[in-house]
């Protein structure tokens, strides 16, 4: 990384920062195209020891060095998942579940040794691609919620494997939908089928736990019964779906897309809130 010095006075108040800058432990303190907006934030920026990313960073960088940064880990995650889940879609003979076990247990892991750097990299970490990112960040929600409500380790494992599958039946069409705006009838119906579709994938990947592809099969399911692809209501629909779902929007809330800024999250819990009961 390189330390920001003489750059930092050609800063002021008002203007976006060029580059992401991070602590002397790597830890993002604000990404690259916020705004510096109060008197605060700049203050930040001045009074403590402040680096930038530069070129050869990850070349004089040791793994070990950033072994316990989250968010280099979770870039790491990203292109497994991605891989992963490009070898059930292509129904490849070659996906190993063991291998998708292993990053459901590491997404534990870094829940447990420190559930906040977890929590703050799914509200900063906007890099990669977004239908990777959003699967990882809802699993990471999906871990902190539900250990908090008590529920075993086993039992969250299965959930974050359900989280991390329940798009694999529209990889590529998620990735188009980000740059498109308004989303044409045939989008749609592979929209409202890709649960299906990502059972029937996960089924042929070698997945046998039913509770596993249930969840896939409900996480678009809502308690009036608008969701799809069964019209379930209520009481119908398993509670660690609704887990699923809540991540899925509020994450969806808080990224950012080519036609819309992130919600902040106070406002994103506010609106989930207010839409208790669908």
């Amino acid at each position: 990384m390189i330390k920001l010095n003489r750059e930092l006075e050609q800063l002021g108040q008002g203007m976006a920062l060029p580059w992401t800058v991070f602590d002397a432990k790597g830890r993002s303190l604000l990404r690259k195209g916020m705004m510096i907006d109060t008197p605060e934030r700049l203050a930040l920026l001045s009074e403590q020891a402040v680096y930038r990313g530069g070129e050869g960073e990850q070349a004089t960088r040791s793994a070990k060095d950033r072994s316990g940064i989250p968010f280099f880990v979770i870039g790491e995650w990203m292109g497994r998942l991605h891989t992963m889940l490009h070898a059930i879609a292509a129904r490849r003979l070659d996906f190993n579940i063991v291998h998708f076990d292993e990053l459901c247990v590491a997404i534990q892991m870094m829940c447990a040794e420190d559930a906040d750097a977890a929590l703050a990299a799914i509200h900063l970490d906007h890099d990669g691609k977004y239908a990777v990112r959003h699967l990882i960040h809802s699993a990471l929600l999906v871990e902190l919620v539900t250990n908090r409500m008590g529920k075993s380790p086993d039992e969250r494992q299965r959930l974050i494997a359900a989280t991390l599958t329940a798009n694999v039946g529209m990889l590529d069409l998620q990735e188009r939908l980000i740059k498109q705006g308004e989303i044409s009838a045939s989008q749609r119906d592979e929209i409202n089928r890709h649960p299906e579709e990502g059972v029937t994938l996960l089924r042929l990947a070698g997945v046998q736990d039913e509770l596993w592809l249930e969840l896939v099969l409900q996480h678009h399911e809502r308690l009036d019964g608008s969701g799809y692809p069964r019209g379930l209501r209520g009481d119908e629909i398993m509670e660690d779906a609704r887990i699923i779902a809540i991540a899925d929007i509020y994450h969806a809330m808080i990224s950012e897309r080519m036609h819309r800024v992130g919600m902040l999250p106070t406002d994103a819990l506010r609106q989930v809130l207010l839409n208790q009961g669908n």
